[in-house]
Formats: structure tokens, sequence, C-alpha cells
């Protein structure tokens, strides 16, 4: 609701709802608990998905990002396809302390020329 109000187009709301379901699915399988902040952006126009926990960490994330990691439960690919789907994608974590993701998609290209 928050990326239709802000007017992203067709099928953008859907893709940040897709990567919002996947990293709050990822703190209830491996951390159990965790924290989600949605919030919109102003320069640029855009929004945020914020998603903390303080779970075990991730160990292979440079692996995950590669694309070369395959989980036991899955394909190992969440995390991968959520940075595909955002225009910005962070990751901080810290094994047996937690692990906090920022996401960010912008209406517009920030980097473009206009």
């Amino acid at each position: 609701m928050l990326a239709e109000g802000l007017q992203f187009p067709h099928p953008v709301p859907t893709q940040i709802a897709t990567v919002t379901s996947e990293l709050v699915r990822n703190v209830r399988q491996y951390a159990d608990h965790g924290e989600l902040e949605l919030r919109p952006l102003t320069s640029p126009l855009g929004i945020e998905v914020r998603v903390t926990d303080h779970g075990p960490g991730i160990a292979n994330l440079n692996e995950i990002l590669a694309g070369r990691y395959r989980s036991q439960t899955g394909l190992g690919l969440g995390l991968l396809g959520c940075r595909r789907l955002m225009d910005g994608f962070v990751v901080h974590t810290t094994p047996g302390l937690g692990t906090c993701i920022v996401a960010r998609r912008f209406i517009s290209d920030p980097f473009s020329a206009n």
C-alpha cells in the first residue's frame, strides 16, 4: 500500500511486497524474531525496507550473493532475488549477533542525468 501510495508503476509494488515477504520469511526461518520497518524516501523518491534480527548471522553471505549457495530447505536464491528486484541492497551481518538488511527501490533511477 505504501508503494502504491507513492505511485510506483505496476508491477513495482508487487516486487517490493515480494522482497518484504522473503526477508521476513528468512527472519522467521533462521532467527525466529526480528523487526520490519517500511518508510518512504523523499530524495530521491522511493521506499526503504529494513529488516533486522538478532539471530545467528549469515556466515556465507558472499557465496549467497554470488549465487553459488544452495540451501538445504530450498534453492538458496532468496536474498539474491531480493537484491535483483531492488535498486539498493545492503546486508550487515555479524555471526552470533544478527543481521540487518536495508533494501531500497526508487521511482526513477537516482543516478540518471535527469
